[in-house]
């Protein structure tokens, strides 16, 4: 898609759904030992080792507008799946989508607000990445909304 088409998807989605998109803009936060391995057992299920995932702070989410799940009931682009960007090189010539999800509260005001980010069908995606870049508890994540349905990451 060029850029005038991307406009025209961008504020028609905003119409139909009515409500709104990804706002542009950026956060960082702090990695954490939770973070380069997210795969403890929770919801019933086993641990599963090698999981990550990158904390949405919850005024972040509200501020960029990033949306869980439950915001349209469905998984829905510039909501809450993102394409991603590494300027890094990792993944690069693939196509991957980011998933924001969880909430800070069950029926609160925060809970149409994502909390985590992390590789859409994939959990493993993001310790990957904190591998590829030998990430630890010393370094920070960029996340930077570029456009209503692209994430731009870097360690910083």
């Amino acid at each position: 898609l060029n850029r005038s088409s991307d406009l025209i998807l961008y504020f028609s989605r905003i119409i139909e759904e009515g409500g709104t998109m990804a706002e542009l803009g950026y956060f960082e936060v702090d990695i954490k030992n939770i973070h380069l391995d997210w795969g403890i057992p929770r919801n019933g299920r086993l641990q599963e080792y090698g999981e990550g995932y990158i904390k949405i702070p919850s005024e972040e989410a509200r501020r960029l507008k990033i949306y869980n799940h439950s915001f349209l009931g469905k998984d829905e682009y510039g909501i809450n799946l993102f394409y991603a960007e590494f300027p890094d090189g990792f993944k690069k010539g693939e196509k991957i989508t980011l998933k924001a999800s969880g909430n800070s509260g069950k029926n609160g005001p925060n809970s149409q607000y994502a909390k985590n980010l992390h590789g859409e069908r994939n959990l493993k995606l993001i310790n990957e990445w904190f591998k590829f870049r030998n990430a630890n508890t010393n370094n920070k994540v960029k996340v930077s909304v570029i456009s209503y349905n692209t994430l731009r990451l870097e360690i910083i």
